[in-house]
């Protein structure tokens, strides 16, 4: 029997628990009594209460018929949803294929499905990823480019994409793809930032990366990737028929290592210097060369790009330290004889970029 219903705008979230699912979440709560917001996904279990609180409903665990009925009991079949539940790294793509392919297609499918079925006249924004391109592209990518994927993750993304068109010829559900380039900022703890955070904590006057640092990214940053999601939501252009993909990207591309330079000045403590770089000259498998995305779609719906990088960078700086304060055991080296007395790093000397 179905609960007592909310009225106006009942949002969904998938993956609700992750990275940019908990940054869309903190968005929407900006428009109080505008939208009535659930929850679904992995993680519920244990995210913070004040994420927990944030939702109107949670409903823990996968994507499934039963999970997905439950919810609608609770809260009404949805009006809109941002899709975010999913496989999240292209290095796991790669070493455990089946897995994220069964996260990413498989919950996918049953949603798009269910939601034919029971709410075919919600709007969807599906989280696809910059990765459905692939390599060969240079300066800005349009919507309209070739999709040649180089790993398993941006296959699977691809796959979500034609599963999304697919259910739009069969029932009528409108899926919009909003492809995501590099996100970054506070709460994501792996890819790039991550990674040198937990190596500026080994004391090396030198930090080893893969690649050669001339690969180009465009690094938006997860405030605006939230934002961007909830307003395609809300954007009654974007779902003009026919439906087409949208960039959710700056415009702008920065090298990787002069965003490892830039986060390593926001991070170390005043007046430390911080490691030189070293990189290998080995290209990972599955990682383009350059991926920038163009935003001229975007802005034609009269939606924001992201900023430009460094947008936020020092906050993204700041949560990374503090993690690092909160549970120093969780990191390489022990802090115990190298702390400065404060919630300070240990001081590096004689440090320099390259």
């Amino acid at each position: 029997m179905l609960h007592s219903q909310p009225t106006g705008e009942r949002f969904w979230i998938t993956g609700v628990a992750g990275f940019i699912g908990r940054a869309v979440l903190m968005e929407a709560r900006k428009h109080p009594g505008q939208m009535h917001i659930s929850g679904i996904g992995r993680g519920l279990e244990t995210m913070e209460v004040l994420f927990r609180t944030a939702l109107d409903i949670a409903q823990p665990g996968n994507i499934s018929s039963v999970t997905l009925d439950r919810l609608a009991a609770a809260s009404g079949p949805p009006t809109h949803v941002i899709h975010l539940a999913a496989g999240a790294s292209v290095g796991q793509s790669f070493d455990s294929p089946g897995q994220d392919f069964q996260r990413t297609v498989d919950g996918s499918a049953c949603l798009f499905h269910w939601l034919g079925q029971h709410a075919p006249h919600s709007r969807v924004v599906l989280a696809s990823s910059a990765a459905v391109y692939g390599a060969g592209l240079e300066g800005p990518i349009t919507e309209d480019s070739p999709c040649k994927p180089t790993s398993p993750y941006g296959w699977h993304k691809k796959i979500v994409e034609d599963l999304g068109q697919c259910e739009t010829q069969t029932s009528g559900l409108r899926v919009l793809p909003a492809r995501i380039f590099s996100a970054y900022g506070p709460g994501l703890r792996k890819q790039l930032f991550w990674d040198i955070t937990q190596k500026l904590t080994e004391n090396s006057e030198t930090i080893r990366l893969m690649g050669n640092g001339e690969e180009v990214r465009d690094w938006c940053h997860v405030t605006d990737v939230a934002r961007t999601l909830i307003d395609l939501a809300r954007s009654t252009k974007a779902f003009d028929v026919p439906l087409r993909p949208v960039n959710i990207a700056s415009g702008h591309g920065v090298s990787v290592a002069s965003a490892v330079r830039a986060f390593c000045a926001a991070f170390v403590s005043p007046g430390a210097r911080a490691p030189r770089l070293c990189f290998s000259q080995e290209r990972r498998v599955g990682d383009p060369p350059s991926l920038v995305g163009a935003t001229e779609r975007l802005c034609a719906l009269e939606l924001l790009p992201s900023r430009p990088f460094p947008a936020d960078l020092t906050d993204t700086a700041k949560w990374c330290r503090k993690e690092i304060h909160n549970d120093p055991y969780r990191f390489h080296y022990a802090f115990g004889n190298h702390m400065d007395g404060r919630t300070n790093l240990p001081l590096q000397p004689g440090f320099q970029l390259s």
